[in-house]
């Protein structure tokens, strides 16, 4: 994983991180109480 330092000069990152949440948000819709 990259440091906070890298995370902020890389744009590109923050685009990952946000997809990956919206994954994790359709897991979490798909099977809810399994994840929690």
């Amino acid at each position: 994983m990259l440091p906070l330092k890298q995370n902020k000069l890389y744009p590109g990152d923050s685009a990952i991180v946000q997809h990956g949440q919206t994954k994790v948000n359709k897991n979490k819709n798909r099977v809810p109480g399994k994840m929690s």
